[in-house]
């Protein structure tokens, strides 16, 4: 371990020092005015998610209902409609 520590501090120690610092604070100032531009951003559609949400919302409701209310269709049960799904002929009297 320390041998493969002392071959990565070798080289290290052989890379040429960049100190350079032409352009640093031109830099910084344009990524502290891209992440403001950001901010602006994400706060100007913060008041678009509540009414995303509330239409997601309302949508699956609708949907819901609709799909309730074709269910409960296909299962109507009137009166003596049972009648029809009895396998004998004994309640429906003579013809």
């Amino acid at each position: 371990m320390a041998e493969r520590l002392d071959q990565l501090l070798d080289r290290l120690r052989a890379r040429p020092v960049d100190g350079s610092l032409d352009g640093l604070e031109e830099e910084i100032g344009r990524d502290i005015a891209r992440w403001r531009e950001q901010a602006r951003t994400v706060s100007a559609l913060a008041i678009l998610r509540p009414i995303a949400v509330s239409i997601a919302l309302m949508l699956g409701v609708t949907a819901g209902m609709v799909a309730t209310l074709a269910v409960m269709e296909s299962h109507r049960i009137d009166g003596l409609s049972f009648i029809d799904q009895l396998p004998s002929t004994l309640l429906e009297g003579a013809r």
